[in-house]
């Protein structure tokens, strides 16, 4: 996630990026690789937690991948 978070801070014009929170029921085993190069972060977000089986939810202060 750390890379995910830096790269949208790299991309962002505001340098704000996008906060993203792996929920603690997720769980760390939770590991993936993959190569997406020239996409935008929701669809490599959409992708990750297909992926992974976890939900992923765009709240107003963070991208959030949930067990749920």
């Amino acid at each position: 996630m750390a890379y995910l978070k830096a790269k949208s801070k790299d991309l962002d014009p505001d340098g704000q990026g996008v906060n993203i929170l792996l929920h603690p029921a997720a769980g760390p085993e939770a590991k993936i690789t993959c190569s997406m190069s020239n996409q935008s972060i929701a669809a490599v977000l959409e992708a990750t937690a297909r992926m992974a089986g976890v939900t992923l939810r765009f709240e107003s202060y963070a991208a959030t991948l949930r067990p749920d």
